[in-house]
């Protein structure tokens, strides 16, 4: 089966590829690497580390001490990921007087599946989301900026939410 939204193939004319050689048999994940890789270095390029894996998550959380503050982004292609999460929480994390949490980590819901779904089990008092932003302590998620605290809200707005998310703490 080809994908065939309108969405999907103007990314593949954006990055020059062919949709007949983008079965969904061949890509495990929902879009092409090519089109996602932007979207994973706006944050890997500020600080972020990725978790692709189950296994990274694990280990991540197996070395993380309890005192050790984590923020992950459940990155996403929407739009209000792209033009509100991910400047949101860089705007935020560069704010005057935000200390930064220990640790910065990204995961990219419908590409990196398997990470995702074991971030998202380890966030059990909020229902799955993407983008959504997730503040843990130790082990254990403390806060969550959802996505409908996302979705329609200012750049500027969710800047706030996550100024708030870390100061709060």
């Amino acid at each position: 089966m080809v994908y065939k939204t309108a969405f999907y193939l103007r990314l593949l004319e954006r990055a020059h590829l062919s949709p007949q050689k983008h079965e969904c048999e061949e890509f495990p994940t929902m879009y092409p690497e090519e089109i996602v890789e932007p979207f994973r270095k706006e944050l890997t390029a500020n600080g972020f580390r990725e978790l692709r894996t189950e296994q990274d998550v694990n280990d991540h959380f197996r070395q993380v001490g309890e005192e050790e503050k984590t923020l992950i982004v459940v990155n996403s292609v929407c739009g209000c990921a792209a033009g509100i999460a991910r400047p949101g929480v860089l705007a935020a994390l560069s704010s005057e007087g935000i200390k930064p949490p220990n640790h910065l980590l990204t995961v990219f819901a419908g590409q990196d599946k398997a990470a995702t779904e074991k971030v998202r089990s380890l966030i059990v008092d909020y229902p799955p989301s993407s983008p959504s932003i997730a503040l843990f302590h130790g082990t254990s998620c403390s806060k969550m900026i959802h996505r409908s605290d996302i979705e329609g809200n200012s750049l500027d707005g969710v800047a706030g939410l996550v100024r708030t998310l870390l100061l709060d703490d």
